[in-house]
């Protein structure tokens, strides 16, 4: 019986005698861009992280995260690497002919970025035809408890703010507080030297941090939902699935 889920960690007869019994596999869409003083691979360690420790309790595969996402709007500030939009497509069309040739049928996507949600489509043409094959797409930021931990204590998601600073993404040991009162997210879709006059350090609105028991409590609370996501082998009504 395969222990460890990660897929680096697996042989392909590994593979094989995990597909005579489970057909489940994870895949984390991710990015390489700005996030203020936050890591920039911020929209990549997130929803690897919850889909690592759900793997775990649930023995589903895990592949490798895809690192690159599109992220045109943020190319003037270094490090931000993005592909095209055309190129994203091709690449998760790749992606998934290599998954169904494998055997592979319940897809579970877990996607860190925003801009990744335009192949959603693209994934259900890829399963559309497979026997047996459905594909779920979550965006981790929607998932229903964060959106509940949100309302509860009074404090709003925005790009890099205290929704985005987990021990894992935070580079220094810093009192973030407060963003500025006037800080507000541009438009994405316009000239991206335009983007970075109006964006500035390139942090969303309100609470940079919160308690870090509390953002503790936040990671768990969105492992157990994705977990129960993974053992339903589904959509379950209190998750988003765009």
């Amino acid at each position: 019986m395969v222990i460890v889920m990660l897929l680096e960690k697996l042989s392909w007869n590994n593979v094989k005698k995990y597909l005579e019994a489970n057909k489940r596999v994870i895949l984390v869409l991710g990015a390489t861009e700005e996030h203020s003083d936050l890591s920039l691979c911020t929209d990549t360690l997130i929803p690897f992280e919850i889909a690592k420790k759900s793997c775990e309790r649930e023995n589903v595969i895990l592949l490798p995260p895809l690192n690159y996402g599109i992220s045109t709007w943020a190319l003037e500030y270094p490090g931000t690497v993005t592909l095209k939009t055309s190129t994203y497509i091709h690449v998760i069309e790749d992606i998934f002919d290599s998954l169904i040739y494998s055997g592979f049928r319940k897809f579970f996507i877990l996607n860190g970025h925003g801009f990744n949600r335009s192949v959603a489509p693209v994934i259900g043409e890829k399963v559309a035809h497979v026997e047996g094959a459905f594909a779920q797409m979550y965006n981790w930021y929607d998932l229903k408890c964060i959106k509940d931990f949100a309302l509860k204590n009074n404090l709003t998601l925005s790009h890099a703010n205290w929704a985005e600073n987990f021990s894992f993404t935070r580079l220094e040991d810093t009192n973030r507080g407060l963003a500025s009162s006037n800080v507000t997210v541009p438009n994405l879709i316009q000239n991206i030297k335009q983007i970075k006059k109006e964006f500035k350090d390139g942090h969303g609105f309100g609470s940079l941090e919160i308690d870090e028991n509390q953002i503790n409590i936040l990671l768990n609370n969105l492992v157990n939902e994705f977990s129960e996501i993974l053992n339903k082998g589904g959509y379950i009504e209190k998750s988003s699935t765009y």
